[in-house]
């Protein structure tokens, strides 16, 4: 069995979630804390260093229009990181509504009071990962290609 972290990046907490690859489903796992708009590198090598993934999907935030927002760069910066250090694939897929999805399942099952911000995040990761392993449109990673 391997698995897969799955990463919604933001810039007070990074969602992540983990799944597998023998019923393809993803679960919410976690979040890592963000210092001054950067991942907390320290604790996101102790989730890679336990579970030891065979892909990291990063969820790439776009527009409506599909063009990338203001906050891509910075996506793409923390993929680029994770291929170098960890050597491993980094597949984008586009995160358009995932955090709205998240926030409706939450409220959907536990009302108001379930909206903390640090499930939203996670909860935000295993969608991202559950369209990757849903056979959605994704990007692989490479340092010679640009993003659009």
């Amino acid at each position: 069995m391997a698995y897969y972290l799955g990463v919604d990046y933001g810039t007070g907490n990074t969602g992540i979630a983990i799944g597998q690859d023998v019923t393809y489903t993803a679960q919410p796992l976690t979040h890592v804390s963000m210092s001054k708009g950067k991942v907390d590198h320290a604790g996101f090598d102790k989730l890679v260093k336990e579970w030891q993934p065979k892909a990291v999907v990063v969820g790439l935030p776009r527009n409506q229009d599909g063009s990338l927002t203001n906050v891509a760069p910075k996506v793409i910066a923390f993929a680029k990181w994770v291929h170098k250090i960890f050597t491993i694939p980094v597949y984008f897929i586009d995160e358009r509504n995932t955090t709205t999805s998240a926030k409706e399942f939450i409220f959907d099952k536990y009302a108001y009071k379930g909206l903390q911000k640090n499930k939203v995040d996670a909860i935000s990761a295993a969608l991202i990962l559950q369209a990757y392993f849903d056979g959605e449109e994704f990007i692989e990673y490479d340092p010679e290609q640009e993003i659009v």
